[in-house]
Protein backbone atom coordinates (compact mmCIF):
# COMPACT_ATOMS: atom_id res chain seq x y z
CA UNK A 1 0.00 0.00 0.00
CA UNK A 2 1.11 3.70 -0.48
CA UNK A 3 0.99 4.91 2.89
CA UNK A 4 3.72 7.54 5.22
CA UNK A 5 4.15 7.93 8.64
CA UNK A 6 2.19 11.16 9.43
CA UNK A 7 4.97 12.89 10.77
CA UNK A 8 8.55 11.69 9.14
CA UNK A 9 6.20 10.75 5.60
CA UNK A 10 8.45 8.64 5.13
CA UNK A 11 6.94 5.21 2.97
CA UNK A 12 6.06 2.87 5.97
CA UNK A 13 3.80 -0.68 6.03
CA UNK A 14 0.50 -0.39 7.10
CA UNK A 15 -0.03 -2.65 10.13
CA UNK A 16 -2.08 -6.00 9.64
CA UNK A 17 -5.90 -5.94 9.54
CA UNK A 18 -8.24 -3.85 7.71
CA UNK A 19 -8.26 -0.30 6.78
CA UNK A 20 -9.72 2.23 4.60
CA UNK A 21 -8.50 5.17 2.81
CA UNK A 22 -10.27 8.57 3.25
CA UNK A 23 -9.16 11.73 2.87
CA UNK A 24 -5.36 10.73 2.26
CA UNK A 25 -5.20 9.25 5.44
CA UNK A 26 -5.50 5.24 6.52
CA UNK A 27 -7.72 4.63 8.84
CA UNK A 28 -8.12 1.17 10.76
CA UNK A 29 -11.60 -0.51 10.45
CA UNK A 30 -10.83 -3.14 13.04
CA UNK A 31 -9.36 -2.29 16.26
CA UNK A 32 -12.84 -2.20 17.91
CA UNK A 33 -13.60 -6.01 16.93
CA UNK A 34 -15.00 -8.19 14.92
CA UNK A 35 -17.90 -7.83 12.71
CA UNK A 36 -19.76 -5.78 9.87
CA UNK A 37 -20.84 -3.80 12.64
CA UNK A 38 -17.56 -2.80 14.38
CA UNK A 39 -16.64 -1.77 11.04
CA UNK A 40 -19.43 -0.04 10.48
CA UNK A 41 -18.88 2.07 14.01
CA UNK A 42 -15.34 2.76 12.79
CA UNK A 43 -16.96 3.82 9.38
CA UNK A 44 -19.73 6.35 10.81
CA UNK A 45 -16.74 7.29 13.56
CA UNK A 46 -13.71 8.28 10.59
CA UNK A 47 -16.56 10.41 8.35
CA UNK A 48 -18.08 11.90 11.48
CA UNK A 49 -14.47 12.84 12.31
CA UNK A 50 -13.75 14.15 8.55
CA UNK A 51 -17.16 16.10 8.80
CA UNK A 52 -16.53 17.87 12.02
CA UNK A 53 -13.01 18.79 10.77
CA UNK A 54 -14.22 20.35 7.65
CA UNK A 55 -13.35 17.81 5.08
CA UNK A 56 -16.00 18.37 1.89
CA UNK A 57 -17.74 14.66 1.62
CA UNK A 58 -19.59 13.47 -1.42
CA UNK A 59 -23.05 15.49 -0.95
CA UNK A 60 -25.31 12.28 -0.42
CA UNK A 61 -22.85 11.36 2.76
CA UNK A 62 -22.35 14.73 4.19
CA UNK A 63 -26.45 14.94 3.86
CA UNK A 64 -27.01 11.87 5.99
CA UNK A 65 -24.06 12.78 8.55
CA UNK A 66 -25.69 16.57 8.68
CA UNK A 67 -29.35 14.35 9.53
CA UNK A 68 -27.83 12.13 12.36
CA UNK A 69 -26.08 14.95 13.36
CA UNK A 70 -29.24 17.47 13.96
CA UNK A 71 -31.41 14.46 15.21
CA UNK A 72 -28.78 13.93 18.32
CA UNK A 73 -29.32 16.34 21.12
CA UNK A 74 -27.95 16.27 24.30
CA UNK A 75 -28.43 16.71 28.01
Amino acid sequence: MDAADPVTLQPTNLPEGISMNINRRYHGLDHSGAGADAQNDEIWAILFGEYCGGFELPPTIRDMLEEIVLGVTSR
